[in-house]
C-alpha cells in the first residue's frame, strides 16, 4: 500500500493504492517530477540475490491481500467517521487533511444546524454548544464544538488554529488558491487539533479519538503581493492518531514529512493503518535531487530531476518488504525511471532489480525493461512478475 504523497498528503488518495506495490512505493517522487531526458539502457542483471521468485509471490500476494483488506475499510471508516458521531458539521476527514481540499472542508465546519455563519476569507472561531439539541454559541480564538453521539457519548472537537496550546503559537498566514489568485484565504501554518468522547458533561471517563498535529510553509505567491500559494507546500509534517469509539486505532501517522527546495524533494514517514482485523506499518525516507521547477504564482511545478534514492520499508505483520533504491537516469516521451543496483529485501532475503520502468507496448503494466534478479541467477522482467501474480482486475 503505497502510502507515500510528497506534493498532497491525502489519506483518501494515499488509501486507495490497489496494485503495483512493488515500485509505487519509489516511483511517487517521480511520479510528481518532471525528469531530464538523459536516457540510458537497462542495467543487466545482478548477482548475489538470495530470494526465490516463489519467496517474492507469497510475500508481495499477502501483503496486497491485506493492503486491500486495510484500503477498503480504512476508506469507509475514515468517510463516515464524523457522520457516524452525528457531528452537527459536515467534514470529510481525509479532505481536511489533505490540500487543496481542506479548505472547502473548513466550509463544511460551519453550515450544518446553524453552528455558525458562512464562511469567507476568514478560519471559523468560536465555541458552539450543542449537547442540548441547539447550539448555543460564543466567542472564542478556536474553533470548538461539543455534541452528543447517537450512544449519548459527549463528543469534543477542537481545533486550535495557530497552535497556541502547545505554547508556541505560529501565525496564520493570507493565501489564494493556484487556480484561483483572487481568492483570499485565512490559512494556518500550524493546526493543532482533537477530538474526545465522555460519558458526560464533566468528562466521565473521557478518551481521545483523534490528535493532529500539522505544521506547514507555502510559497510566496509572485502573482498576489504579501500572500502565499497554497497548493504544494514547502515543507509540512503531519502526526496524526485516529481511534474508533471502542479506543481501538484506526491509522497512526507517527510521522509524514515533506520539503521542496530549490534542488531536492524529500519525503520521510512512519505511520500504522488498521483495519478489518488486518495491519499495515510502513516507513520510508526518500530524496530526489535535481533542479525543482516553479510555476507563474511561485507555486512547486515539478522536478528535473538527477538523482533518486533512499529507504522504504512496510510490513502487514506475516511478511516484510524493505527497498534500497538507486536512480540516476531519467527519460521523458514516455517518462520512466531507470534502476542502478537497487534491493528488495523480502523477509530477510534479498531480490535485486535494475532497469527502467517504461511500459514499452502499453500494455499497463510498468517496467517492461525492468529486471527481477532472483537467487540461482533466476531473472523475470518486473512486467511479467506483475502479469503472473498481480494482474489488473
Amino acid at each position: 500500500m503505497a502510502l507515500l504523497f510528497p506534493v498532497r498528503f491525502e489519506l483518501r488518495k494515499a488509501l486507495m493504492v490497489k496494485q503495483r506495490w512493488s515500485l509505487l512505493l519509489v516511483l511517487v517522487l517521480a511520479a510528481c517530477s518532471k525528469p531530464t531526458s538523459m536516457g540510458g539502457d537497462p542495467n543487466p542483471p545482478l548477482g548475489g540475490a538470495t530470494a526465490s521468485e516463489a519467496d517474492l509471490k507469497t510475500a508481495t500476494q499477502s501483503y496486497d491481500a491485506s493492503a486491500s483488506t486495510v484500503r477498503d475499510g480504512s476508506n469507509g471508516e475514515i468517510a463516515s467517521y464524523f457522520s457516524t458521531l452525528q457531528a452537527p458539521f459536515t467534514l470529510r476527514l481525509a479532505d481536511f487533511l489533505g490540500l487543496p481540499d481542506f479548505f472547502s472542508q473548513v466550509g463544511g465546519l460551519l453550515g450544518a444546524q446553524g453552528v455558525a455563519a458562512q464562511v469567507s476569507a476568514t478560519l471559523p472561531r468560536g465555541n458552539w454548544d450543542c449537547t442540548s439539541g441547539a447550539c448555543l454559541q460564543s466567542a472564542g480564538d478556536d474553533y470548538d464544538v461539543k455534541w452528543k453521539t447517537p450512544g449519548g457519548k459527549y463528543a469534543e472537537l477542537y481545533l486550535d488554529w495557530n497552535g497556541s496550546s502547545s505554547g508556541v503559537a505560529s501565525a496564520t498566514v493570507t493565501g489564494h488558491l493556484l487556480q484561483d489568485p483572487s481568492s483570499t484565504l485565512e490559512v494556518p501554518t500550524k493546526l493543532i487539533g482533537k477530538l474526545t468522547l465522555a460519558d458526560d458533561a464533566s468528562g466521565k471517563n473521557l478518551q481521545t479519538l483523534m490528535t493532529l498535529n500539522r505544521n506547514v510553509s507555502y510559497p510566496k505567491s509572485s502573482c498576489v503581493s504579501n500572500s502565499y500559494v497554497i497548493d504544494v507546500p514547502d515543507s509540512q509534517r503531519l502526526v496524526v492518531s485516529l481511534k474508533r469509539a471502542d479506543g481501538s486505532t484506526l491509522l497512526n501517522v507517527r510521522n509524514f514529512e515533506t520539503t521542496v527546495t530549490s534542488n531536492t524533494l524529500t519525503t520521510k514517514g512512519d505511520l500504522t493503518a488498521n483495519s478489518a482485523g488486518k495491519t499495515i506499518n510502513a516507513k520510508w525516507d526518500l530524496s530526489t535531487n535535481g533542479t525543482v521547477l516553479r510555476g507563474r504564482c511561485g507555486e512547486y511545478g515539478g522536478i528535473i530531476a538527477s538523482n533518486l534514492s533512499g529507504t522504504v520499508s512496510t510490513d502487514n505483520g506475516s511478511h516484510t518488504l524493505a527497498f534500497a533504491v538507486v536512480a540516476n537516469k531519467f527519460t521523458t516521451n514516455p517518462s520512466s525511471i531507470v534502476f542502478a543496483d537497487s534491493t528488495l529485501t523480502v523477509d530477510g532475503q534479498t531480490v535485486k532489480f535494475s532497469g527502467s520502468t517504461e511500459d514499452t507496448n502499453k500494455d499497463g503494466y510498468i517496467g517492461d525493461n525492468l529486471t527481477l534478479s532472483f537467487a540461482g541467477g533466476q531473472t523475470l522482467k518486473l512486467a511479467e512478475y506483475l502479469k503472473k501474480y498481480h494482474p489488473k482486475k
